[in-house]
């Protein structure tokens, strides 16, 4: 399933702006969504690129290891 920026945020309780920061950053992958020239792009998260994202978030970061 592909969630939007709002949605996603919704997930990690943070604002929709820090997605699109993480996804800026390289941190989470997206999708972006182009209907035409006229309107803006649109970002849509697939919810297994969310989980990973959560999972690498939540282990702990063990020196020496990759």
């Amino acid at each position: 399933m592909m969630l939007t920026t709002s949605q996603a945020a919704e997930r990690l309780s943070v604002h929709p702006e820090t997605i699109r920061r993480l996804v800026k950053a390289g941190k989470l992958k997206a999708v972006k969504l182009s209907i035409d020239d006229t309107t803006r792009s649109q970002l849509r998260i697939d919810e297994k690129e969310l989980q990973a994202f959560i999972d690498g978030a939540a282990a702990p970061h063990v020196p020496g290891r990759a």
